[in-house]
């Protein structure tokens, strides 16, 4: 097992470096994606650790940290009436689509409303098991879903940005010196061994994230995060988060059936016009709303953001917010949900 998984990481990274040295936007995260797809689909099962995609986190989250400074925290505060719209607009639609699911296909209730929350999808699938949901269904969903943003979300902000992008690569901007990686490896364990006492949504990317900003602000001067992190951590979220889309994955949307499928893509899609009401409300930008709303993972669209030179530290925080925000609320939309539905029955 551990012969296939130094082959896996290194077909992962020479398909990652292929597609970065093509200039595909975040070919890091694409290259890797498509990797573990390929190998899950058409070689056979292979699973890491729930650590392994911690680190992964953490490598993101501290390298989004050092970007940070003190004006960001005020500023934030422009994002977060425009953000809770979007939000209370996703998990609105969520309940609306979960419903639909629900009528056409036949599906059951419960795990009609979980295969639509716009939160994490470890969290939902988690949350889904204890109110007796079928559990494969929802993480197929949610699988299908995740892979979608990732997968064309870089590739189409990287199409329309205007900006100059970290899209080659320059080897100047992977250096690395010796102090920076003890610093980094500290923060990373701290992170990790925060995330399991204190257990949040993304939880090793807030906690790298700040503790990043700390150091860089009080302790270090780090004025050039070094992309090889980033790299690093977008090819192990990639390469993780391929080997999760199984073929059951499409038996199980099979099962469900073309409304379900159809749902499940206007609900990608709906997401599109939710950045769009993001952008009129708010200063950012259609390209910058997209990623920092979209029910995507946290890390993987802010790494997106920072290997196009976008806002990734803005990004990241918003998307926590949106995760933390409706980890909090779905036990709470859920119960009263199936409580009401119990009553009229």
């Amino acid at each position: 097992m551990a012969v296939q998984k130094t082959l896996f990481l290194l077909a992962v990274t020479l398909v990652g470096l292929l597609f970065t040295l093509l200039k595909v936007p975040a070919g890091w995260l694409i290259g890797a994606l498509l990797t573990g797809i390929f190998y899950r689909l058409w070689i056979g099962k292979l699973q890491f650790s729930d650590s392994v995609f911690k680190l992964a986190l953490a490598l993101v989250g501290v390298n989004i940290g050092f970007m940070m400074n003190m004006s960001f925290f005020s500023n934030l505060l422009h994002f977060f009436l425009p953000l809770f719209v979007a939000i209370g607009l996703l998990l609105a639609a969520g309940i609306v689509f979960g419903h639909l699911l629900h009528r056409l296909t036949g599906l059951d209730s419960v795990t009609s409303f979980f295969c639509f929350i716009p939160g994490g999808a470890s969290e939902a699938v988690a949350i889904s098991q204890e109110y007796g949901a079928n559990e494969p269904i929802v993480a197929a969903f949610h699988s299908t879903r995740i892979f979608l943003y990732v997968l064309t979300i870089p590739i189409l902000v990287g199409i329309t940005n205007p900006l100059p992008s970290k899209t080659g690569l320059n080897l100047s901007d992977y250096s690395i010196t010796f102090t920076e990686v003890l610093v980094i490896g500290v923060i990373i364990i701290l992170a990790i061994y925060l995330s399991k006492l204190y257990k949040l949504p993304a939880g090793t990317l807030l906690y790298a994230m700040l503790f990043g900003f700390l150091l860089n602000q009080f302790v270090l001067d780090i004025d050039n995060p070094p992309s090889l992190i980033v790299a690093i951590g977008q090819l192990l979220l990639g390469g993780i988060i391929g080997l999760r889309f199984t073929r059951e994955t499409f038996k199980k949307l099979k099962q469900v059936g073309k409304y379900g499928i159809l749902l499940l893509f206007t609900f990608y899609g709906f997401s599109f016009a939710v950045a769009y009401l993001f952008t009129v409300s708010s200063p950012l930008d259609f390209l910058m709303s997209l990623l920092s709303s979209v029910p995507a993972g946290a890390a993987e669209m802010a790494s997106t953001a920072y290997f196009l030179q976008l806002d990734a530290s803005l990004v990241a925080s918003l998307q926590l917010t949106r995760l933390i925000t409706i980890f909090i609320m779905m036990p709470v939309l859920a119960h009263l949900l199936f409580r009401a539905r119990a009553r009229k029955q």
